[in-house]
């Protein structure tokens, strides 16, 4: 076991793709003062926290979602609060929680890369992800989409491993992974759709006890937080999503139009993604990763492997979360 160690610690490619997150940890800590951004939502985070110590209060209300002004769950704030007291109501301590989320997101790409596509893969992540600028920049906002990365890539990989093996503790990981995902931001829910078809797709058994834990996990952690903040709020967010919803008759235009719109908004999210801009030879580029991710999706469902459920559950996400830009 420890000549095991040993021969991996010590071999070239563990030292190289040490060598890789140790130089990203650098970028982000470097010059972690010009990174850090602090606007009116993090001065929200700074006074709710701040009441949560000074008065003993229970939040109940999370951040607001401003496309329908409702309200977030408030594990958001919870999350926040010990980052809080570590460093003292410092008004950038919401942003060192943001940069270690994004070194844990690092690390979980890592993993899942070397299990998924082996050793090059995994330092080809790191370098991708480690070096992103566009991701960088994200560590340093300190907002509540900026803790999901981590939570939403381990979702995945543990869905991925339940539908393939179907031990427990992948589905209980799950639970746990995806409560936090669809708490820290309501697009965290569009994730749903794809995991809900690729179910349908691999057909796992599981048993009574197994589905019962995983259910209590997420109840606790996804639901009761919704639940009390929504019952105190008379259902507030749940009325402001039926209006909104009601409202987006929009106007009338051609097929073609309506086609066109939601495939540039698709590549629109792929571009911002990727390179942080949305000019003509980034929506190129886009549209040829999204041509071979929809390729790839196709292929899914005649051939199943971790390339293709990777492919046909990022397709199923994009076309999902345009269609919503669109409605």
């Amino acid at each position: 076991m420890k000549n095991r160690f040993n021969e991996i610690v010590l071999s070239k490619p563990f030292i190289y793709l040490l060598g890789v997150v140790l130089l990203a940890i650098v970028l982000r800590f470097a010059r972690f003062e010009d990174l850090a951004t602090f606007g009116h939502d993090n001065s929200r985070d700074s006074i709710v926290s701040f009441k949560m110590f000074s008065y003993g209060e229970y939040i109940y209300v999370g951040p607001v979602f401003s496309v329908i002004w409702g309200y977030m769950s408030p594990i958001y704030y919870y999350m926040l609060y010990p980052f809080y007291l570590i460093f003292n109501f410092s008004p950038i301590s919401a942003q060192v929680a943001s940069m270690i989320a994004n070194i844990l997101a690092l690390a979980v790409v890592i993993y899942v890369s070397y299990k998924f596509y082996g050793k090059a893969a995994a330092f080809i992540s790191a370098v991708l992800f480690g070096f992103s600028v566009y991701i960088i920049i994200q560590g340093g906002e300190g907002l509540n989409p900026n803790l999901m990365l981590p939570f939403s890539i381990l979702a995945f990989y543990v869905y991925v491993e339940w539908l393939k093996v179907g031990r427990s503790k992948f589905l209980y990981l799950f639970s746990f992974a995806l409560s936090f995902v669809t708490a820290l931001h309501p697009a965290g829910f569009f994730i749903l759709i794809p995991f809900a078809i690729l179910y349908f797709f691999y057909r796992p058994k599981f048993h009574i006890k197994s589905l019962a834990i995983s259910s209590i996990i997420y109840g606790i952690l996804g639901v009761l937080p919704y639940l009390i903040q929504e019952k105190k709020l008379a259902w507030w967010t749940i009325k402001q999503l039926v209006n909104y919803l009601k409202s987006q008759d929009g106007e009338e235009v051609g097929f073609l139009t309506s086609v066109s719109n939601y495939f540039i908004a698709v590549l629109k999210n792929i571009s911002l993604t990727l390179f942080n801009n949305t000019n003509q030879i980034e929506m190129i580029i886009s549209s040829l990763i999204l041509g071979f991710i929809l390729y790839e999706a196709i292929v899914f469902i005649k051939q199943k492997n971790n390339s293709t459920v990777l492919a046909f559950t990022l397709s199923i996400y994009l076309l999902v979360f345009g269609l919503e830009q669109n409605i």
